[in-house]
């Protein structure tokens, strides 16, 4: 199973690593997500399957030679603004609030 989902902070650094589960039942749904209590995910990797979805692919459950993905209904939160974080990205490094008047979200 290649399926995945990964989460990663504003920093690149690998917060989440989680595999899809495999189905046993191929008429089954495969659900995966991934929760903190603070707002620190940055960027979202989704690994789905092995091959492309097309005329004449079938998946492994049908006789197929890979892995075929669909995906449909998405699921989350909005995206907020991280201020601070867009400070430190034009040069502010040493930013840890925001300035006064400036607020987030």
């Amino acid at each position: 199973n290649t399926s995945r989902l990964q989460a990663y902070d504003r920093d690149n650094k690998l917060l989440a690593d989680v595999p899809v589960p495999v189905r046993a039942d191929p008429d089954d749904y495969s659900l995966v997500g991934v929760t903190f209590q603070d707002p620190v995910i940055a960027r979202v990797v989704l690994t789905l399957g092995e091959v492309p979805l097309g005329a004449g692919i079938d998946d492994l459950t049908n006789g197929g030679n890979g892995d075929v993905v669909v995906l449909d209904d998405f699921i989350y939160s909005e995206p907020q603004a991280d201020a601070v974080g867009a400070l430190r990205a034009l040069g502010h490094r040493g930013a840890t609030a925001l300035p006064r008047g400036i607020t987030a979200g």
